[in-house]
């Protein structure tokens, strides 16, 4: 079978999938080390009507909660950071103010005994990699 040569670009018809899980203009403080993965939801999160304050380690993290705790509704934070845990940084933050609600990442599968307090806390947790919807799900049923 041969097909015909064609110049130009091809045009893909069809609609774009829209997110299901939308928010209500609530803050989110990420705690991402990982530049792409900090791009990627900051990018999703604010199409879906998410406010974004970002930080790439506990230091940074701290020094945001600091200023702007009043209006965090939930805090994302990656497990492993460059200098500490995501278990330590939320103790951290809750000796400002406690922590309205956190979400847990990470893309390792061996957290050690840091799994066992996320586990007997009870603390959402959502592993990486992961798909956008499930991410907004777990965000919005967080935020409940």
């Amino acid at each position: 079978m041969y097909f015909p040569i064609v110049k130009g670009k091809a045009i893909v018809k069809g609609r774009k999938k829209e997110l299901g899980f939308k928010g209500h203009g609530e803050n989110i403080l990420i705690i991402e080390d990982e530049e792409i993965v900090q791009k990627m939801l900051v990018r999703m999160l604010r199409k879906t009507n998410y406010k974004i304050i970002f930080a790439r380690d506990v230091k940074t993290a701290v020094e945001i909660y600091k200023r702007n705790y009043k209006n965090i509704d939930l805090v994302l934070c990656d497990m492993v950071l460059p200098d500490g845990n995501g278990l330590e940084v939320i103790k951290k933050l809750n000796k400002i103010k406690p922590v309205k609600k956190v979400i847990y990442t990470s893309g390792y599968l061996d957290i050690g005994s840091r799994w066992k307090e996320i586990q007997e806390n009870n603390i959402p947790f959502i592993h990486k990699p992961f798909h956008m919807e499930e991410l907004l799900k777990i965000i919005k049923d967080t935020l409940k």
